[in-house]
């Protein structure tokens, strides 16, 4: 048993790679009023950030010594790697008494408070550890030693955005919403591939609309990761239809920051590599390369969930909202419905007054769609709200 390549890349990047706060950037650092708070939790991620590298640090070490001869086992250098790796793991597992792991309920009921999600996240981490204990061989440490790297990589992309989240709102104390964050993990499509498994749909046949495919990454992680009973189809004109005027100031200062987004040769390319997705599952996969407003006005057979990922501007999030709503209304038949996106952070302003804006409307009542008005968010900037058609 070997760290494999894939392990390594994954591990490099959860443990040793410095995280951005949001989708590219860290869009808190502007606010002043969070400075100190920002500080705070930069430092208590990193910390445990510190401790995972440690354990992963000492499972490299035992590398060529896993599976040899018992004399090799033996060694000195085998030997003393397996003393580091129990102490890194050690100091995993003591990072929080147990008088300080908090309720680990209360922390998914809405953001909680900082010092709550703190708590709930290093405790999950402490329990992780304790998957080394009684590991009596190299082989069994180094085994118990890996599931538990996994583990920390998937605990720190969940703290992470969890704390991402509870800046948001920091940030707009008078969100008129109860949020509830969720440990689905990691990407888009694994975390709508989760939302699908735990919403309680009924039917034999389950349409997706996923509209903003750009390269076909989710759409072919959508493909991997759910039945064959899910159909997607996929919507993207590969161009831009909202004009500079209809733009806000940052809207335009972030077009001209990703200006190559907008490139014709790029859409291209884009457009090459989502169809070859599509058309490698025919069965199961449809692309239809017309604008959002213009497939949801056509598409009459209706949606079980609908993914909204196109143009992040305000303008188009409004009317992305208000049309495919629709479509999940036309879906034959009462019961559950899902309206999810992506992008739910500062960085996309668009993204976030029209998402808080449903839900208020939400809450209040809206035509054939009946929902609380909770906003369901995860980890990689995944919003949604579960509905119901009555």
């Amino acid at each position: 048993m070997h760290l494999s390549e894939s392990d390594i890349h994954t591990f490099r990047n959860a443990f040793l790679q410095p995280k951005d706060w949001g989708a590219g950037e860290r869009p808190y650092s502007h606010a002043a009023q969070l400075g100190a708070k920002v500080a705070t939790l930069h430092a208590d991620f990193e910390r445990l950030q510190i401790l995972a590298a440690r354990v992963f640090v000492a499972l490299q070490g035992l590398n060529g010594c896993v599976g040899s001869p018992s004399s090799r086992q033996a060694s000195h250098r085998c030997r003393g790697s397996a003393r580091r790796l129990e102490t890194a793991v050690a100091a995993v597992r003591k990072s929080v008494q147990p008088e300080d792991s908090g309720d680990l309920e209360e922390v998914w009921t809405g953001l909680g408070s900082f010092l709550t999600i703190r708590r709930w996240h290093w405790a999950a981490a402490a329990a992780a550890a304790n998957v080394t204990r009684g590991a009596r061989s190299i082989t069994l440490a180094f085994a118990a030693a890996l599931e538990l790297c996994h583990g920390l990589a998937r605990r720190l992309e969940l703290f992470r955005w969890h704390l991402s989240y509870f800046l948001v709102a920091q940030l707009l104390p008078d969100m008129p919403v109860e949020v509830q964050f969720h440990d689905y993990c990691c990407s888009s499509g694994e975390v709508i591939a989760s939302i699908v498994r735990q919403s309680g749909f009924t039917s034999d046949n389950i349409t997706l609309a996923e509209v903003g495919v750009e390269t076909g990454e989710t759409s072919a992680e959508l493909l991997a990761l759910l039945p064959e009973r899910v159909r997607l189809v996929g919507v993207d004109p590969f161009n831009y239809q909202v004009t500079a005027a209809q733009l806000t100031g940052l809207e335009k200062e972030q077009r001209e920051l990703l200006s190559l987004r907008y490139k014709q040769w790029w859409l291209r390319g884009i457009e090459a590599a989502a169809e070859a997705v599509y058309s490698a599952a025919p069965e199961r996969a449809e692309l239809r390369k017309t604008t959002s407003a213009e497939a949801g006005e056509r598409f009459i057979e209706g949606a079980d969930l609908v993914f909204l990922d196109a143009d992040h501007s305000s303008v188009a999030v409004a009317r992305d909202i208000e049309v495919w709503l629709r479509v999940l209304v036309a879906r034959p038949g009462v019961g559950r419905r899902v309206l999810a996106g992506h992008d739910f952070t500062l960085m996309f302003p668009g993204v976030l007054k029209n998402v808080l804006n449903l839900a208020a409307e939400l809450r209040a009542g809206h035509g054939h769609l009946h929902g609380s008005g909770v906003l369901n968010l995860a980890t990689n900037s995944v919003w949604w709200f579960n509905l119901r058609k009555l």
